[in-house]
C-alpha cells in the first residue's frame, strides 16, 4: 500500500511529540511494506520513507517553475495593486481568527500551492490513501483523494478547537468558528482518527457517532530502551549523590507543560522541601519558561538523548491539566521502567490500572500528588515492581504495532472502523497478578545477577593490578566536592612557557587506555601480552572528573577497547557528560553488537588497517581480520552516522599498499591518517626500494589531501627517524592532550609506562588537581625545553608545529637512539610466542611440583 501523509514542515529534529509521532508512523509503515510519502510546506522537497529508510526527495525543477510565480509579471501585479500571494493565505487566516502562532497547522487550508504539492507527489507514487496529521492538512489531501480518485484520512493529535479554548484566550464565536470549521474538515474525511477515546468523546456533538471514529494511540520506540543507564546525567546538571532525581519533558513553551513547570515550582516542590525531602526535578524540552524557578528546579532545554535522561531519574512525574491524544511522554516513562506520578488529565488515554502501572491523582490535587511521590521514595522495591509493570503495560504499543492498526483501517475500514486500539492493546497485556513488591524483588534480583556476570567477566583472568590492591573487594567510584580540590594553576598559567599565543589544533583531549588486552596479535605491538583491564569503577572515577580538567574529547584507547564488557556504560557517561567520545579499535568486535554502537552515541571510531588482505592478516597476526574490517566498516556506513578515520601504521611490510589503502578511504568517504611505526627496528623502512615507495605514496596522498601536503616535513623526517635519528621531541603533552593509563596514572599522552613521565594517579586524588597542579607543570616545561624522553614520533608532533609556528625538535641527540630511555623492541608476535612458551613451561613445572609432593 502507497500513502501519502500530509503534515507540518517541523519534522526534524525529532523535539516535539507531533515530529516523533508523525516520523515513527511514517518508518513503521514502511517497515511493513507500504511506500510513505510525506508532503510538508517545503516546496522544494518531501520525504521518502521505503522499507525503514528515509530519504529527501527533490520536486522536478519544472514542477517547482510551474508553481512559482514568473517574476516578469511581479510589475503587473504591482501596477494592478493585487497582493502578494503568501500575504495574502497569511491574510485569510488571521481574517478567520487563527493566531499567528497557529498559521503553521491551518495555513494548507487556504493555500492551493500546497493542494498541487500533494496531488503531484500522490500521483507520482500511485498512492492510495492521503493521510492528513490534524485537520488543517485534510483540505490538500482531501483535493488530492477526491481527483484522483483515492480515499484520504484525518488524525487528530488533539480535538483542536478543544486544545485552543483550553490554551489561549480567543472568544467563544471565534471558538465556535474553528469548531466549526474542524468538524467540517473531519466529516470529508473517509476515516476520522483520534488518539484517545476521550477525544473521540468530545466529537460526539458534532454529529459523529462512536463508531464513525477509529482510536488509534501514539507508540514508543521500545527498542531504544533498556540499553541506557543514565550514567553521568547526575554529574553534568549537578545532582548531589543524596538526591532523588524526578522527571518531566515535553515541548515546555506548549501551555499545558509550561503549567505544569509553574506546578512543579510553586506547588510540588516547595511541598516536597517542606516534608524535608531531598528532591531534583530535572525538566526537558524546548523554550524552557524560566519565569517558573525554583531551587531543585533545573532546566535541560532540548536534549540529544532523551532515553539516557529518563534512565538517570528515580521517577517521573506528570502534572497536566490540559491538552488531549495519547500521552507519548507516558509512554516513553513506562518503557523505561520508570515509577510515575499523574494527574487523572495527564494520563489521559490510557488505560494503565492506578495503583499497579501507575499513581493517578485527581487534577488539582498538589497535596496528594506529593503524597504518592513520598511513598515511591519510601517504598524502593514496591516502585521498581511498578516500574516493571509499566513496562510491561507499554510492551504493545510498539510503533509497528501502531501502523498495523492504520493498516488493519485502511484493509477493513467498515469491519474495524470505529475500534480502540487502546483498548485492543490492553486487553493483550498479561498482568500476573504478582504484587508490586513481588516484581520489585524479581527485577532487584534480575539486576543483581546481570551485575554479577558482568563483574565476573570483567575479573576473569584481568590482571590489573588495581584489582590485586582490592583483596577480591569490589572497587568503589570516588567522589570529591569540589570544595576539597585545589587547582594550582588556572588555564593561561598552563600555557606560560610557550613564548608564542597556541592556534589550539583541536579541544583539549584525554586518552584513556582502557585495558592492555586484544583478541589480535599485532607484530608492532605487546599491549596484547597483557591481561589488564581497568575497572569500570575506576575508569568511572576518572572520567567523571575529565571536565573539570577541561577536556572536550575523550579517546578511548587499549589494546582493543570493545573487549571490555563495560565500554558502552563507559561511552554512555562520557556522552552524558558533553565529551565527544572517539575510540581506537581493530573493528572486529563491531558488528555483532552495531545496535549498541549505535545506541551508545560514540562519535567517531578509528579503525586499524594496514594494508590489503594478506599484509593486514600478516601484521596483524589473526587471519581473516582484514575481511571483518572490511565488513565493519561497510556496516558501520549503511546502518550508523559513526565518523570512520583509517589509521595506518607505516612499515616495511606494507608501506607499498599505502596509497592504494589511501584511495580506499577517499572512494568510501572517510578519514585517513599515517605515521611511521614506533619502536620496532625490524619493520622500519631500510632498503631504497622501501623509502622509495613511502616517498612515492606521500607525494600520491599530498596531491588530493591538504592536510599531508601541510606538513610534508613530518613524514619526510619519518625516514629519518626510521634510520637512528633520535633527536629530543617535543609536544603539547599535558596541555591540549593527556593520557591516563590502564593504573590510573597522568601522563603527556600514551607514554604508559615511562614511570619518568607520570604525574600522580588520578584513582588517588582528582584528575583536574592533578593537571592543574605545579608538578604537571614542571613536567609541562621539561618536554617543552628540553624534549620528551620517550623519543615517540607521531601526530603530536605535526600538531605542536601548526599549534606553535615553533619546530617539534628542541636538540639534536647525542647519540643516534637513547638506549636506556627510548622504547625500542623486537617483534611483538615473537615476543608473544616467546612469553607462551615460558607460561607453558611454568605451568608444567607446577604441575611436576605438584605431583611430587602428592
Amino acid at each position: 500500500m502507497n500513502i501519502t501523509v500530509v503534515t507540518r514542515e517541523d519534522l526534524y529534529p525529532l523535539v516535539h511529540g507531533a515530529a516523533v509521532k508523525i516520523v515513527r508512523t511514517a518508518d513503521a509503515l514502511s517497515r511493513r511494506g507500504c511506500e510513505v510519502t510525506v508532503v510538508t510546506g517545503d516546496r522544494l522537497k518531501y520525504h521518502l520513507f521505503r522499507d525503514g529508510r528515509h530519504e529527501l526527495v527533490d520536486y522536478p525543477a519544472r514542477f517547482v517553475a510551474a508553481t512559482r510565480l514568473n517574476p516578469r509579471l511581479l510589475p503587473l501585479l504591482t501596477r494592478l495593486r493585487l497582493p502578494d500571494y503568501w500575504r495574502t493565505v497569511e491574510h485569510l487566516l488571521r481574517s478567520l481568527g487563527y493566531p499567528e502562532d497557529e498559521h503553521l497547522l491551518y495555513r494548507p487550508i487556504v493555500d492551493p500551492d500546497f493542494w498541487l504539492r500533494t496531488m503531484f507527489v500522490g500521483r507520482r507514487h500511485r498512492s492510495e490513501w492521503f493521510q492528513a496529521e490534524f485537520p488543517g492538512f485534510l483540505a490538500p489531501a482531501w483535493v488530492a483523494a477526491r481527483l484522483l480518485g483515492k480515499r484520504c484520512s484525518v488524525v487528530e493529535h488533539n480535538v483542536e478547537w478543544s486544545r485552543l479554548r483550553d490554551t489561549t484566550e480567543l472568544g467563544a464565536e471565534t471558538l465556535a468558528r474553528f469548531r466549526g470549521i474542524e468538524m467540517q474538515l473531519c466529516h470529508l474525511a473517509d476515516e476520522v482518527i483520534t488518539c484517545s477515546d476521550d477525544d473521540r468523546k468530545l466529537m460526539l456533538e458534532d454529529d459523529f457517532d462512536l463508531q464513525d471514529i477509529t482510536v488509534i494511540p501514539h507508540g514508543v520506540d521500545l527498542e531504544n530502551f533498556g540499553l541506557k543507564t543514565g550514567a553521568g546525567i547526575r554529574e553534568h546538571y549537578g545532582v548531589p549523590t543524596d538526591h532523588s532525581l524526578m522527571f518531566f519533558h515535553g515541548t515546555l513553551h506548549y501551555w499545558p507543560n509550561t503549567v505544569a513547570c509553574r506546578i512543579f515550582a510553586e506547588e510540588i516542590l516547595p511541598r516536597l522541601r517542606q516534608r524535608g525531602r531531598q528532591v531534583k526535578l530535572l525538566a526537558a524540552g524546548l523554550s524552557p519558561p524560566l519565569e517558573h524557578s525554583h531551587p531543585d528546579l533545573i532546566y535541560a532545554d532540548v536534549v540529544d538523548d532523551l532515553v539516557t535522561h529518563i534512565a538517570a531519574a528515580d521517577f517521573c512525574a506528570v502534572p497536566l491539566l490540559d491538552g488531549g491524544g495519547t500521552r507519548l511522554k507516558l509512554l516513553e516513562y513506562f518503557a523505561a521502567s520508570k515509577p510515575v506520578v499523574s494527574t487523572r488529565k495527564g494520563a489521559e488515554g490510557l488505560y494503565a490500572q492506578d495503583g499497579h502501572e501507575v499513581l493517578l491523582v485527581e487534577d488539582g490535587d498538589w497535596d496528594g500528588f506529593v503524597d504518592r511521590i513520598e511513598w515511591i521514595l519510601d517504598h524502593g522495591t514496591e516502585a521498581l515492581g511498578m516500574g516493571s509493570a509499566a513496562q510491561r503495560f507499554v510492551s504493545h504499543y510498539s510503533w509497528l504495532e501502531v501502523a498495523d492498526a492504520y493498516l488493519e483501517l485502511y484493509r477493513g475500514r467498515e469491519s474495524v472502523r470505529g475500534t480502540d486500539f487502546n483498548r485492543a492493546f490492553e486487553e493483550r497485556v498479561e498482568r500476573a497478578g504478582r504484587s508490586l513488591a513481588e516484581l520489585g524483588a524479581e527485577q532487584l534480583a534480575i539486576r543483581h545477577t546481570e551485575l554479577s556476570r558482568i563483574q565476573r567477566k570483567e575479573r576473569k583472568g584481568n590482571n590489573s593490578k588495581l584489582l590485586q590492591l582490592l583483596d577480591d573487594r569490589s572497587p568503589e567510584v570516588a567522589h570529591w566536592n569540589d570544595g576539597e580540590v585545589r587547582h594550582e594553576l588556572s588555564d593561561e598559567e598552563v600555557v606560560r612557557h610557550i613564548p608564542v599565543e597556541v592556534d589550539w589544533q583541536k579541544p583539549r583531549t584525554m586518552i584513556l587506555l582502557l585495558n592492555k588486552r586484544c583478541n589480535l596479535r599485532c607484530d608492532f605491538c605487546d599491549l596484547w601480552h597483557y591481561t589488564d583491564m581497568m575497572p569500570f569503577e575506576n575508569a568511572v572515577t576518572i572520567i567523571n572528573r575529565a571536565p573539570k580538567a577541561g577536556v572536550k574529547t575523550l579517546v578511548i584507547t587499549g589494546g582493543e577497547p570493545f573487549v571490555h564488557p563495560r565500554i558502552y556504560e563507559l561511552i554512555e557517561l562520557a556522552r552524558n557528560l558533553d565529551l565527544g567520545v572517539n575510540i581506537t579499535t581493530n573493528a572486529t568486535l563491531l558488528v555483532k553488537d552495531v545496535e549498541r554502537l549505535k545506541a551508545s552515541r560514540v562519535n567517531s571510531l578509528s579503525i586499524s588497517l594496514d594494508g590489503f588482505q594478506a599484509t593486514h592478516d600478516r601484521l596483524r597476526g589473526v587471519d581473516g581480520t582484514y575481511a571483518e574490517v572490511m565488513e565493519a566498516i561497510d556496516v558501520l556506513q549503511q546502518e550508523t552516522d559513526i565518523w570512520l578515520n583509517i589509521y595506518f601504521v607505516v612499515t616495511n611490510q606494507n608501506v607499498r599498499d599505502l596509497a592504494k589503502v589511501y584511495d580506499l578511504t577517499v572512494q568510501k568517504g572517510i578519514g585517513f591518517d599515517f605515521w611511521p611505526v614506533n619502536g620496532y627496528p625490524h619493520l622500519f623502512l631500510q632498503s631504497e626500494d622501501e623509502r622509495g615507495a613511502y616517498e612515492q605514496a606521500i607525494a600520491h596522498i599530498s596531491r588530493s589531501n591538504d592536510a599531508v601536503r601541510d606538513r610534508l616535513d613530518y613524514y619526510r623526517y619519518g625516514m629519518e627517524y626510521m634510520d637512528g635519528r633520535r633527536d629530543h621531541f617535543r609536544c603539547l603533552g599535558l596541555i591540549e592532550q593527556f593520557g591516563v593509563n590502564h593504573e590510573g596514572q597522568l601522563v603527556p599522552c600514551c607514554v604508559w609506562d615511562q614511570k619518568g613521565l607520570q604525574v600522580g594517579s588520578a584513582l588517588d586524588e582528582p584528575l583536574d588537581q592533578l593537571f592543574y597542579s605545579e608538578r604537571a607543570q614542571q613536567l609541562r616545561e621539561q618536554i617543552f625545553n628540553e624534549g620528551c624522553v620517550d623519543q615517540c614520533f607521531n601526530h603530536s608532533l605535526y600538531e605542536f608545529q601548526a599549534a606553535t609556528g615553533l619546530p617539534f625538535v628542541v636538540k639534536e641527540a647525542a647519540n643516534p637512539i637513547d638506549e636506556a630511555s627510548a622504547v625500542i623492541k623486537s617483534s611483538g608476535q615473537q615476543r608473544g610466542k616467546e612469553a607462551r612458551a615460558r607460561r607453558k613451561a611454568a605451568a608444567r613445572a607446577r604441575r611436576k611440583q605438584s605431583e611430587g609432593a602428592s
